[in-house]
């Protein structure tokens, strides 16, 4: 798979999908948000994905942030609106609900486009789950080292994720400790502000 030849050839595909989600953000959160889509193509072809299942993940990654700039206010009508079940850990921490809301909203928005290992992803792409599908773990780390990113921990995670398996590397076994240091970090940064961390961040990281 050539990726940026894909990327551009799906981007054209799903048009009317791609409008809908610039319309739902800002351009700095867009310009994300494609920037995840791409990063997604490339991991899916690093792991051999078939063209249907890259679609999907590519798919995912478009609308992974599809409610993330609406107000907590709004996320929470949302989540009764559609009947989501948010635990104390969820209300604890707003920036997890857009996973929750944009999950649902995007299969009700979009059936033809969203099945339920997108919607899934989408709803544990930010502090992950206890048993996370390849599918799943792929989303994730594309949220976290997509290019655009500039925080040096995104930078450092990305560099030696491909520099791992650029060695030859176990690539399963390189995903899941990039994977594991990705949590770590987030898990001490959100101690460290005094912050409750996620059952399922913790959860995800001793499963891993």
């Amino acid at each position: 798979m050539n990726v940026t030849s894909t990327f551009n050839a799906w981007l054209s595909e799903k048009d009317l999908l791609v409008t809908k989600v610039r319309s739902e953000m800002g351009e700095h959160r867009f310009t994300h948000t494609l920037a995840v889509a791409k990063e997604a193509l490339s991991l899916a072809n690093v792991f051999g994905f078939s063209e249907k299942d890259a679609k999907r993940l590519f798919v995912a990654a478009l609308l992974h942030d599809y409610t993330k700039a609406y107000s907590t206010e709004k996320q929470l009508s949302l989540a009764e609106e559609y009947g989501i079940a948010l635990s104390e850990d969820d209300l604890a921490s707003p920036p997890v609900l857009h996973s929750r809301t944009a999950a649902v909203v995007c299969q009700t928005l979009f059936p033809e486009d969203v099945d339920h290992a997108i919607c899934e992803a989408i709803r544990c792409h930010t502090v992950g789950k206890k048993e996370m599908s390849l599918f799943d773990k792929l989303l994730f780390l594309a949220d976290y080292i997509e290019e655009t990113r500039t925080h040096p921990i995104c930078l450092e995670t990305r560099k030696q994720f491909y520099e791992k398996l650029a060695t030859g590397s176990n690539k399963e076994k390189t995903l899941n400790d990039t994977l594991r240091q990705v949590l770590q970090n987030t898990v001490d940064y959100v101690a460290k502000q005094g912050n409750k961390v996620h059952s399922d961040s913790l959860t995800m990281l001793e499963n891993l």
